[in-house]
Order: structure tokens, then sequence, then C-alpha cells
């Protein structure tokens, strides 16, 4: 089975912000059913992690899904490998085990190993799109039937 990596590195490359959650819930139905839990899950990334927007991590594997030539991405090999713990803040969702798997993804991708498509960067234009299409509650067909340039 073809599998895809859209990881955190990728997602940190997109931030939503207050000024996007308001013009969220100015839009439709969408838009505005999103923006109230947004504004929950943005006041905790102020909270915690002192920044003024969070990353939407989900959203970039739809958008890989949606708009896969937005996204630059390599083969490369993966495995999971057992490693030091590097999360152990308990403040920051951290644990108190000496020890975590870990997915690793390496180049060069070999016939032999486990091979994934792994994303590195995202167009700009993801953003944008993203919040026109829950704004204006766009369905998909109406997406695909729009030429984009990139």
């Amino acid at each position: 089975v073809p599998l895809v990596l859209t990881p955190f590195e990728i997602s940190s490359q997109v931030w939503l912000t207050a000024a996007d959650l308001t013009g969220l819930a100015g839009g439709g139905a969408a838009g505005r059913y999103l923006a109230g839990p947004a504004r929950s899950w943005l006041h905790l990334w102020q909270q915690v992690f002192q920044v003024d927007g969070f990353n939407p991590f989900d959203t970039l594997a739809v958008g890989y899904l949606t708009h896969p030539r937005w996204f630059a991405c390599t083969m490369l090999t993966a495995g999971i490998e057992l490693h030091p713990d590097d999360a152990t803040d308990p403040r920051r969702q951290g644990s108190r085990m000496p020890d975590k798997p870990y997915l690793l993804v390496r180049a060069p991708a070999s016939p032999q190993s486990a091979t994934v498509q792994y994303c590195s960067s995202v167009h700009h234009d993801f953003k944008p799109e993203l919040l026109r299409r829950l704004t204006a509650g766009a369905t998909l067909q109406e997406s695909e039937a729009r030429t984009r340039p990139w």
C-alpha cells in the first residue's frame, strides 16, 4: 500500500491565527461550526506554547489527497526504532518513560526496505485555499473543477 507522510515539520509551515478564525466565523456553515473549537485550540497553544497561532496538522494530509501537486515529496526508507524519549516535560504531553518508539525516515530509499513518500514542504497557497474552502463551504467537486497554475 503506498504510504504518504505529511509530518509535523510540514504542518509547522502553516499557521492559523485569531484573524483567520474571525474570517472563518464570518463565512459559511462549515466555517462557523469550526471557529469555536478552533478558538479553544488557539487559546491552548497561546497558553502552553506562547505562540499566536496553531498548526492545522491533519488538514495537510487531506490537502495532499486533494492537491498533491502542492507538496514537495521524496521517496525514502521508513522504520520504527526505540530511542530516548524527547518529550519529558509533563506540561507538553510528555511522559516519564525513558524510551519510546519513533518512526524514522531516511534517505536513500532501498528496494529491500519499507518506503514512504515523505513530504517536506507545502505550497504557500495551501492556507488561503484551506480558509477559502472552509469559509465558502466549497465542495470537492467545485475544487476539482477549477484549474490552478501550480
